[in-house]
């Protein structure tokens, strides 16, 4: 949670999880993370399961395969960046699916992007006047903080974030 100012208070931010936000870059089977949002968003609210895909590791991806004679560089660029962006569309619509059948009273939404991540989820937190944000922190096969978690954590200091 923010820190509290200088009077003692939270900030204003805390109002509630009527909209919740789980950020991520591998969401495709991710029922944890998942999981923890849709349990923390309020009847009647909204939970966004987010995707956002690294475009400078697609660019540099692009890259290499833009060197392979045999690849054809503007095709294998839509393509890729096509599928990858369909898998986690095709998740959350699976998810959506299971809270409308069990009933939940929230809305899934979806946002699947490429781009730069923290800028994109900075961005979208605003945007949507996000009241909490869950993450993961590691990837299993990790001892330590996944490499995306460390810098949400120090850049949105003033921000509701639960770290799984």
């Amino acid at each position: 949670l923010p820190h509290p100012g200088r009077d003692g208070t939270l900030p204003e931010k805390l109002r509630g999880t009527d909209t919740v936000m789980a950020i991520t870059d591998h969401l495709t089977g991710d029922h944890r993370l998942v999981n923890y949002a849709l349990s923390l968003t309020a009847g009647g609210g909204t939970c966004w399961l987010t995707h956002v895909e690294g475009a400078v590791q697609f660019e540099r991806y692009m890259e290499v395969i833009s060197k392979i004679p045999a690849i054809d560089t503007d095709q294998a660029r839509q393509a890729i960046g096509a599928q990858l962006l369909k898998e986690p569309a095709d998740y959350i619509q699976s998810c959506r699916e299971v809270a409308d059948g069990e009933n939940a009273h929230i809305t899934v939404e979806e946002i699947t992007i490429m781009g730069r991540r923290l800028e994109e989820y900075r961005r979208l937190i605003q945007e949507h006047e996000v009241d909490l944000l869950i993450l993961n922190t590691k990837d299993e096969d990790q001892l330590a903080m996944h490499g995306l978690a460390y810098p949400l954590a120090v850049e949105l200091r003033d921000f509701p974030i639960l770290m799984l």
